[in-house]
């Protein structure tokens, strides 16, 4: 692979306020006249004006691009029910189920988006050369064979975490921060894989295969992370796509669209079936007989059956109706909960069920209830409906203190994004991997504000635990340590490789 050699003053060379990836204005282009031509021209305005300010702050060639989805993703929620009025000729509010100031939820949840990327931007700061090929240098670095080794490592230490939290649910929490850590291994295998020309593809593939059947049946069905994790690994290993990796890419990201879309037709029937009508968030069958229903309800589907799911998947993912609906009803009708969700969310994490055992849960459908008044499903029903937690910053601060609310959210995910990658326990590939599992995982608006900032909570403190003992020695091993094999410290050495 070709490569080029680097001369000082460029690795001090700060990339521009604003960098595009190559292929954005291919996107931009469409998706502005879909947004512009609607019937919110307006409203279609901030949407791309958001769009365009978000992908050139956040876009960092080389890096694995979960900043950037972290924002992509959010926009896509709060965006697609423009591009469904373009469509279908009605507006927002008329393709809503419920009553409430839709356009105005929108709105401020585009405005907010922004004040997230604003915090982003601030704390991360400009990309900075050398620190975006160090994380292409050294995955190349690293054999192929130590990277596949890591990763089964961390998958086998995951399954092992999740069967201990079934014996001990008061560590729940931080068992599932090392379970999900063996997405930081997949992500930066399938990074290595791709960049490199050194084969390996039918292995990876295999693995691929293997992630996909062993998240599928429990009661949620987490099957959407592999394919995430698949695409931001493949579209940071080639920051300049040919067409096999655009193929590639838009095969993996329609799969994941059309499982999407069953999964959403035969849910509620397969919960019925595995919490055997007890109306519970639990599992009383086998693994098996869970895979066996659940392809035999996904081959009983008809093809109305497949449209009337993808429109529900649509208004699952363009969650803002429940903050619309929180508009109409705070303060008029329930007063501002002046900053009492934020404490919550931060101080439940310092209270342990194991040490707390009378901590009450969070019901969400309680809260929504609570702030909208519209009597939604709760815990008796099996399931949980949040407002989301754009609309719970607004809940506890208004609408110009929830701007501010989530600047400081977004400088808490910079902040964090920052130490990992550039840290010396964690600097490049390893500790943007993990920062990067957080991101992919915070990223929906869906979220309650108090289960989000819970989880961001025991996330950080967890990895940055790991990150000062465990990872130095995962480094030393690897070969990525100063006082291993690799070193990236001067100029004369550094290297780009060709994209």
């Amino acid at each position: 692979m070709a490569s080029l050699a680097v001369p000082p003053l460029y690795q001090r060379t700060r990339d521009p306020l604003f960098v595009f990836p190559p292929y954005f204005g291919w996107v931009v282009v469409p998706v502005a006249s879909i947004l512009l031509l609607g019937p919110h021209p307006w409203l279609g305005l901030l949407s791309l004006a958001v769009l365009v300010l978000g992908v050139g702050l956040l876009w960092r060639p080389n890096e694995i691009p979960s900043l950037l989805f972290f924002f992509a993703w959010q926009w896509i929620q709060t965006s697609i029910n423009l591009a469904r009025a373009f469509f279908s000729g009605s507006t927002v509010s008329q393709l809503a189920e419920m009553p409430g100031e839709n356009e105005a939820a929108i709105a401020l949840t585009l405005l907010g988006l922004l004040a997230i990327v604003a915090g982003l931007r601030i704390t991360i700061g400009r990309s900075i050369a050398t620190a975006s090929v160090l994380v292409r240098e050294q995955v190349l670095a690293v054999s192929l064979r130590k990277w596949i080794i890591a990763y089964f490592v961390s998958m086998v230490i995951s399954l092992v975490a999740i069967e201990v939290s079934n014996f001990a649910p008061g560590l729940a929490q931080p068992l599932a921060v090392i379970a999900s850590l063996k997405w930081a291994f997949f992500l930066t295998l399938t990074y290595a894989v791709f960049a490199s020309t050194r084969g390996y593809r039918l292995v990876w593939l295999a693995i691929f295969g293997f992630e996909f059947v062993l998240s599928l049946g429990g009661f949620f069905s987490s099957f959407r992370l592999v394919f995430l994790f698949a695409f931001l690994g493949i579209l940071g290993a080639a920051p300049r796509m040919n067409g096999k990796q655009v193929f590639l890419l838009i095969t993996i990201a329609s799969v994941a669209i059309f499982l999407g879309t069953v999964w959403t037709a035969i849910k509620i029937d397969y919960r019925e079936y595995v919490n055997q009508g007890t109306r519970s968030q639990t599992i009383l069958v086998g693994r098996s007989a869970q895979l066996e229903r659940m392809v035999t309800l996904a081959t009983e589907l008809s093809d109305d059956d497949i449209a009337a799911s993808l429109t529900a998947l649509a208004d699952r993912i363009s969650y803002t109706q429940f903050f619309g609906s929180t508009l109409t009803y705070v303060p008029s009708v329930r007063p501002h909960a002046d900053g009492a969700l934020t404490a919550s969310g931060i101080s439940r994490p310092f209270m342990p069920r194991i040490f707390f055992p009378d901590k009450p849960p969070i019901d969400e459908s309680l809260h929504t209830n609570e702030y909208t008044g519209m009597g939604v499903t709760g815990i008796e029903q099996g399931t949980q409906i949040s407002i989301g937690y754009f609309g719970d910053a607004y809940i506890d601060y208004g609408k110009v203190g929830m701007m501010f609310a989530l600047f400081i959210l977004g400088c808490m995910f910079g902040l964090y994004y920052r130490w990992m990658t550039t840290t010396s326990d964690a600097k490049g590939i390893v500790g943007g991997a993990a920062a990067a599992v957080l991101l992919v995982q915070s990223a929906d608006i869906g979220f309650g504000g108090e289960k989000l900032l819970g989880g961001v909570v025991i996330w950080i403190f967890m990895t940055i635990v790991l990150a000062v003992t465990i990872l130095p020695r995962l480094r030393l091993w690897l070969g990525l340590s100063q006082r291993g094999n690799y070193l990236h410290q001067t100029g004369a050495n550094s290297r780009i490789v060709g994209r």
